[in-house]
């Protein structure tokens, strides 16, 4: 009976200690959020959920083409106008619009290489690319003979 007593009470401080363990994680997760630092929340992250073992079985495929093939078709899907009307309109309407833009009215020497640098250097990082490819990452760690050109 005192055996069982003293596993009881054992049992009672593991879970009080795991439930610390689990507020100090959310403290953490929500620390990194709040000062914006995405690298230590998603190393926060990783730490309380990463699966180290990656599923090799994705919509019932197993084969790493017919799963990539199965993705390519769901992006494929996602990414098509919504009609060939409605895309027509836009792009016109996008042409009228650019044949009489004007731009702003500012002088060459308001745009130099130095504030071009900065603003590279403002860009955040780890964020995906637009549709013309490059990432910040690309443009911070490139030769300024690629940036001047």
């Amino acid at each position: 009976m005192k055996r069982d007593k003293l596993r009881y009470k054992l049992s009672i401080k593991e879970k009080e200690r795991s439930g610390l363990n689990a507020n100090s994680f959310s403290d953490s997760v929500n620390d990194a959020l709040s000062t914006k630092d995405m690298d230590l929340f998603w190393k926060t992250w990783r730490s309380k959920f990463s699966n180290k073992r990656l599923s090799s079985v994705t919509d019932g495929c197993c084969n790493e083409v017919n799963i990539a093939n199965k993705f390519a078709e769901a992006f494929k899907a996602v990414s098509v106008p919504n009609s060939k009307d409605t895309n027509e309109q836009l792009h016109s309407f996008f042409d009228e619009r650019f044949m009489h833009y004007k731009g702003n009215n500012t002088s060459d020497d308001f745009i130099n290489v130095g504030m071009v640098q900065k603003c590279i250097e403002d860009l955040k990082k780890g964020k995906a690319p637009g549709l013309d490819g490059p990432m910040a990452e690309h443009l911070l760690l490139a030769h300024p003979v690629y940036l001047c050109t």
